[in-house]
C-alpha cells in the first residue's frame, strides 16, 4: 500500500504573487506583458481599467500589480462598486482618501472593482476626481461590462481587456 497522507506530512505551497502575475500574463497577449512589466519597472502606472468576463483574473491582475509595485497597505482603497455605488460612497469615502497625501511613495490607489455598476452622476464625480487629484492618486477600475463606463472615464484610462481562457 502507498504511504499514507495526513496534514502533517502535506507542505502547501501558496503561489507568489510574482507566480500570479507571471500566469496571469503568459496566458495574456504578448502586449499586455510588455506593458505590465513596464509599469513595474518604472513603478507608476496611469490610470487603468480591466475589463472582461467574470473569472478572468482582472481584480487579481490589479492587486498583485499593485503588490508588486510595493504600494504601502495604508495608500490603497478598495471599493466593490457592485455595493457601494452612489455619489456618497464617490463625495466621501473616495474623495477623503483622494485628497490627503500618500504614507510612502508618489501615489495613493483607488481600486473600484466592478466599476460597471457605478451610477451615472457617481461616474460623472469619479471623471472629476481623476482629474482633479491626478498628482496624488491613481484609480484603476475592472469591470465586466466596458460599454456601461462612461465614455469621460474611457478617456483617462488606459483600457485592457483581457479575455477568457477556453476550458
Amino acid at each position: 500500500m502507498g504511504k499514507k497522507i495526513s496534514p502533517k506530512n502535506v507542505r502547501w505551497i501558496r503561489p507568489s504573487d510574482r507566480d500570479i502575475l507571471f500566469a496571469l500574463l503568459v496566458l495574456s497577449p504578448l502586449w499586455l506583458w510588455i506593458q505590465v512589466s513596464n509599469w513595474v519597472k518604472s513603478g507608476a502606472i496611469p490610470h487603468l481599467l480591466f475589463s472582461g468576463g467574470a473569472g478572468t483574473g482582472k481584480t487579481t491582475l490589479a492587486k498583485v500589480l499593485l503588490n508588486e509595485l510595493g504600494v504601502d497597505g495604508g495608500d490603497i482603497m478598495l471599493i466593490n462598486a457592485s455595493n457601494e455605488n452612489n455619489v456618497d460612497t464617490m463625495r466621501t469615502k473616495i474623495n477623503g482618501f483622494a485628497s490627503s497625501f500618500p504614507f510612502s511613495g508618489e501615489f495613493k490607489y483607488v481600486l473600484l472593482d466592478e466599476a460597471d455598476y457605478l451610477s451615472q452622476n457617481a461616474q460623472a464625480i469619479l471623471r472629476n476626481m481623476m482629474e482633479t487629484f491626478s498628482n496624488t492618486c491613481r484609480f484603476i477600475l475592472t469591470c465586466n461590462y466596458p460599454n456601461k463606463v462612461i465614455p469621460a472615464i474611457h478617456s483617462r484610462c488606459q483600457g485592457y481587456h483581457i479575455e477568457k481562457l477556453d476550458q
